[in-house]
């Protein structure tokens, strides 16, 4: 099943596709067991278990990570395409440091206007906060917020908005960097999901969370 021509990698297969020059359909990137040393191949693991493991990444290691996931995510967007799905289970980095964005299961082609969406898409954690209030049309800032709670995690080796439900989700985002209200982000009273009981939280404390983080990382987290 799935057979493919071996004369043509994934990620040459990724590059047709988000060039025109094929249709998009689903690249995956499977990180198997550890191979053993001296194999002479380089593996790949998941970006967070790679972290959560290692106690030597340091904040610069994590400044690179979150370069080249970036990049790889710009590309992505130059050429109209959302992932939708990221989370450190499909970031792969190998010995090396070299990362690359895997499992395009759920990514989709946008243009302009913005098309209307499903909302049920990229794991609760890392799911942007108008996806939760039920906003079915959306853009690459989606992409965005994922990597920004990657980002933190990667600092903190822990997720940042741990819930266990959409709306304990979206309570944690509102508990850490307040409620939105039309002043700082208009129309979102217009989302299908808002409620005006939502609790009020007023203040901004991300940077309680992060001790470890200089004020460059937290400028460019404001930013992301």
């Amino acid at each position: 099943m799935y057979a493919y021509s071996q004369e043509e990698s994934n990620e040459e297969r990724a590059e047709e596709s988000l060039a025109g020059k094929r249709p998009l359909l689903c690249v995956l990137s499977l990180a198997w067991d550890p191979l053993p040393s001296g194999t002479g191949t380089t593996r790949k693991s998941p970006v967070g278990a790679t972290l959560m493991c290692s106690n030597h990444a340091s904040i610069l290691d994590v400044y690179d990570y979150l370069k080249q996931i970036l990049e790889a995510i710009l590309f992505c967007h130059q050429r109209r395409v959302l992932h939708r799905d990221l989370k450190p289970q499909n970031l792969l980095i190998d010995e090396k440091g070299t990362i690359k964005v895997a499992d395009f299961g759920l990514a989709r082609a946008f243009g302009i206007p913005v098309r209307v969406y499903t909302h049920e898409v990229v794991t609760l954690w890392y799911r942007a906060p108008e996806v939760l209030l039920g906003a079915q049309r959306y853009s690459t800032p989606i992409d965005i917020w994922s990597i920004g709670c990657i980002f933190v995690e990667m600092i903190n080796r822990k997720p940042l908005f741990h819930g266990d439900s959409e709306i304990d989700q979206l309570f944690r985002i509102f508990r850490t960097l307040g409620t939105p209200t039309e002043e700082n982000w208009p129309h979102v009273a217009q989302l299908p999901d808002y409620k005006p009981s939502f609790p009020s939280w007023k203040e901004n404390i991300l940077h309680t969370l992060l001790p470890d983080m200089d004020n460059k990382g937290l400028d460019l987290l404001n930013v992301i």
